[in-house]
């Protein structure tokens, strides 16, 4: 009878020892899935800016609702909550407030112009400023970019332009525009000759570069809609937002000028 009751315990210590590996297992599963899941935004990205600068070492990474924060003289990452944006308009830039748990403020300004890193001569369409009312010496200004927009890399489809519905042009082909989002340029062709530029993005705004390259053939009946596709685009600074699979590139002002449907 001993020997049984004896049995019995080892029995159900086993499987309370069983079970709690298990739970841990499990646990530790749930978290290292939470911990490499990438993070996506309500707006879509999985981060929208990162910038970095020098003496000492510092980078900062801005997402949809957190500003991420290090520093070489501080020990630790430092997390706060994005609680306030202000767009810089007389300067073309972007000013995050963000606070922590501890009370503690950062203050990250975006600015539209061509930065270059002082270690690596490397150019950046933004110059980036942290600052930190605890913490003195932030480092140098520094440079950064926004991160593609991902939903931006489809096949784009001219479906209207300043409200007249744009057809197939003669040949059968559709009018198509392309995002290269890791050389930050546009290519189209409106069914002649191919028209390529760059661009940077901020947030949902994207600045078009003055100096767009195009073939040079002569296409009856298809010349003025490149024309007027090329003149909105170039060199113009424009806003571009989603409706299911439908892109949506407006004015500053809101007043749509295309409309693209996503393949």
């Amino acid at each position: 009878m001993k020997s049984i009751i004896t049995l019995f315990f080892v029995f159900v210590l086993s499987s309370l020892i069983i079970g709690c590996s298990s739970l841990k297992r499990n646990k530790s599963s749930k978290d290292e899935s939470s911990m490499t899941k990438p993070k996506v935004y309500k707006d879509g990205y999985e981060l929208l800016f990162k910038g970095s600068g020098h003496d000492p070492k510092w980078t900062v990474s801005v997402g949809d609702s957190e500003i991420i924060y290090t520093n070489s003289d501080i020990p630790d990452t430092m997390h706060f909550s994005i609680i306030k944006t202000t767009h810089i308009m007389d300067i073309v830039g972007i000013g995050y407030l963000g606070k922590n748990s501890r009370g503690e403020q950062v203050t990250v300004q975006v600015l539209k112009e061509k930065c270059t890193t002082e270690n690596e001569g490397e150019t950046y369409p933004f110059s980036v400023d942290v600052s930190i009312a605890k913490f003195k010496n932030m480092g140098k200004r520094g440079c950064g970019l926004f991160i593609e927009d991902e939903r931006l890399k489809k096949e784009w489809f001219l479906e209207s332009f300043k409200g007249q519905e744009i057809p197939d042009n003669e040949t059968g082909s559709r009018p198509i525009m392309k995002f290269d989002t890791k050389k930050h340029r546009l290519n189209a062709n409106m069914g002649c000759n191919g028209i390529g530029g760059g661009y940077d993005l901020m947030e949902n705004t994207i600045y078009f570069n003055a100096g767009f390259m195009s073939t040079q053939m002569y296409c009856e009946g298809i010349m003025e809609l490149e024309r007027n596709f090329t003149e909105a685009m170039a060199g113009k600074t424009l806003k571009y937002n989603f409706k299911g699979n439908r892109l949506i590139i407006t004015n500053l002002n809101g007043v749509e000028i295309m409309t693209f449907s996503g393949n």
